[in-house]
């Protein structure tokens, strides 16, 4: 039987004072709540990747920003679709890059001194690079590169190399089984 030491039973065994405890509070597994017990029983289960390559991965309803779109424009854009990320792509539909959530931050704290958020494109505050992936790259070469390339989206292209899809870290999470 797991057993979870409470924060009260931390200060009971003199662990720690009223200052330093365990921020957690843990149970014994039968008192434990629904989701914790859960999480206990998935951890003595091995996990399996459900997913092959990058079309079994990603989300292919991808809504992307056009390069002359506003500050603004893009602010209400990544807030309406709850995004934190959006590719962004030129008027022939190409990808041109990505505009995040801190890139619009970093507009805004190089406007600070003007007290007020100066006009700008999307052009002139997205990173200008996107990493992408065909549709049939291996999940695992998939994982290796964004490990590597240290970012939380691919975005997936097609042959003519237009965005068909988007994977994120979490797509992962989701085809564990």
């Amino acid at each position: 039987m797991l057993r979870y030491l409470s924060a009260a039973g931390w200060l009971e065994r003199g662990m720690g004072d009223a200052n330093h405890h365990p921020a957690a509070c843990f149970f014994t597994s039968a008192d434990s709540p629904p989701l914790l017990q859960s999480a206990t029983m998935a951890l003595a289960t091995p996990l399996a990747l459900c997913a092959d390559t990058a079309a079994d991965l990603m989300s292919r309803d991808v809504a992307t920003l056009e390069t002359n779109a506003t500050f603004a424009q893009a602010l209400a854009f990544l807030i309406d679709n709850n995004l934190t990320v959006a590719p962004v792509t030129d008027p022939v539909g190409r990808p041109v890059g990505i505009l995040s959530v801190a890139d619009l931050l970093i507009h805004v704290r190089a406007c600070e001194t003007m007290k007020t958020i100066a006009p700008a494109t999307v052009a002139a505050m997205m990173t200008p690079t996107i990493f992408t992936v065909r549709e049939d790259t291996s999940a695992a070469d998939i994982i290796r590169d964004m490990i590597r390339s240290k970012v939380h989206h691919l975005f997936a292209t097609d042959d003519a190399g237009e965005i068909v899809g988007v994977i994120n870290a979490c797509d992962f999470l989701k085809h564990l089984h």
